[in-house]
């Protein structure tokens, strides 16, 4: 049944199945044993597909409770799994950050269409780790905020965390907050291709390079 699934997917976001470890290849074996996958629809195949390569890739069960709890949980929608809740977007005014709570406040996920919308991970203590956005997030069109800030993440940030494919297919993202990180590099032009982008919070990294 995961073959014709696998057959739908952009060759971008395939899993490499020579390697079992890969969280793409682990995400599919997940899937497979969705109690409900027979009955879902493409798009939440695709959706699940994205958020379980997600998890995979940045430790998901090394999280803190409750996040290691639920996320992939089969029980619960994946619009119920630990990760908004705040939605506040802080913005730096006069010396220090201050909360507007007049965007992004949700009680859920996703939107009423069950698109998940907000991916909010911070303080995972997840220190020394070097995870890279898993490609298949672009099956999240609707993915509003990517908030990862406090988590002392290290390595290159474009090339290496995020992937050159993803600049180009995350059209409704409006907010990308990786703040208290160690990324290294250059800040690269492709940052631009995000046409939505209203937030950019790159603060204590080690990033040189100008904005496009």
């Amino acid at each position: 049944v995961a073959d014709a699934f696998v057959e739908t997917l952009p060759n971008y976001t395939l899993p490499d199945f020579q390697n079992a470890s890969a969280p793409e290849v682990k995400a599919i074996d997940w899937l497979e044993t969705h109690p409900n996958f027979s009955n879902m629809t493409e798009f939440r195949k695709k959706q699940l597909y994205a958020l379980a390569s997600f998890s995979d890739a940045f430790h998901g069960p090394k999280w803190p409770n409750p996040w290691n709890k639920d996320w992939l949980d089969v029980y619960r929608s994946e619009c119920e799994w630990h990760s908004a809740g705040y939605g506040y977007v802080e913005t730096w005014d006069s010396g220090a950050f201050q909360e507007d709570d007049s965007q992004f406040a949700v009680n859920s996920s996703c939107n009423n269409e069950g698109q998940f919308t907000t991916l909010y991970l911070t303080s995972l203590e997840l220190s020394g780790s070097r995870p890279t956005l898993p490609p298949a997030l672009a099956f999240l069109t609707a993915l509003e905020r990517i908030d990862l800030r406090l988590n002392n993440f290290q390595g290159s940030f474009s090339p290496g965390f995020i992937p050159p494919s993803l600049w180009a297919n995350l059209p409704s993202l409006q907010v990308l907050s990786l703040f208290i990180n160690d990324f290294t590099g250059t800040i690269p032009s492709d940052i631009g291709l995000l046409k939505r982008l209203t937030h950019l919070d790159l603060l204590d990294n080690s990033l040189s390079g100008t904005l496009p």
